[in-house]
């Protein structure tokens, strides 16, 4: 598995993507205390809306884009 591309956005807002072998899919973190969502397109869109992941690997919040970043890669990896 590669890398994700992480995209640090303001306020400690993190997204990742795209996700392997889709055309435009995100997972983002909303800062400490948050949980992840998958959005089907680039989050940062207008009108883009994200779902909270409950998969086993990435489900629960997290206090740091490390423990975010963890999450996000042992979710794409059960994905792969």
């Amino acid at each position: 598995m590669s890398k994700l591309a992480r995209h640090p956005l303001a306020f400690g807002l993190t997204y990742w993507g795209p996700l392997p072998e889709t055309r435009d899919m995100h997972v983002m973190w909303d800062g400490p205390g948050s949980g992840l969502r998958m959005y089907v397109t680039d989050p940062t869109r207008p009108g883009a809306m994200g779902q909270p992941i409950r998969h086993p690997s990435a489900s629960g919040t997290f206090a740091t884009v490390r423990e975010a970043e963890k999450a996000v890669n042992a979710f794409v990896a059960e994905l792969t």
